[in-house]
């Protein structure tokens, strides 16, 4: 049974296209989500979609250990690293915390690894971003800054209140 249509698709594509359901089609077909993998030990804090009314574009969240966010429903668009951490990038950049590390959509963030070294903990972020933005970057008025909040001290990362984000365990 390998006849032909007059499109060229094979009956049995058509079979196995007929056969696949709704879920299936929508996880295959994921347009527009970020997706971040937080493979280490340690808590990651992430930008995602806005659950606030405080004029920012984008919320913190805190993504657990070992999970990464949603196939659906979640658009992860960077990684926040707090004062008094590092984070390294592909090609062996370091930078220090706090700032925002951003990414455009349909990235898939990986934090392959946490150092505790004392005095420098630092997470490994396999992709590289599109763009990093310091504290003094955050604002909604000028075209040279995000409109997100990125704190300068603990403190001011509790004032923003990181929610969790929905999370499903690594595949």
């Amino acid at each position: 049974m390998n006849k032909v249509l007059n499109k060229g698709i094979l009956i049995e594509e058509l079979t196995r296209e007929a056969s696949r359901t709704l879920g299936e089609i929508v996880r295959l077909e994921d347009p527009i989500n970020g997706r971040c993998f937080n493979e280490t030990d340690m808590h990651v804090v992430i930008y995602g979609q806005s659950y606030k009314n405080d004029g920012f574009h984008n919320s913190l969240y805190v993504l657990k250990s070992k999970s990464a966010t949603p196939i659906l429903g979640f658009d992860c668009d960077g990684v926040y690293i707090p004062q008094g951490f590092r984070a390294k990038f592909p090609g062996g950049s370091i930078l220090d915390g706090p700032f925002a590390a951003k990414y455009d959509d349909l990235k898939r963030i990986r934090v392959s690894s946490y150092e505790g070294i004392p005095g420098y903990p630092t997470y490994t972020i396999l992709t590289a971003p599109n763009a990093i933005f310091k504290p003094e970057k955050s604002g909604c008025n000028d075209s040279d800054k995000v409109c997100w909040a990125i704190p300068s001290t603990f403190n001011e990362l509790q004032m923003y209140g990181p929610a969790d984000a929905p999370t499903a365990p690594l595949e």
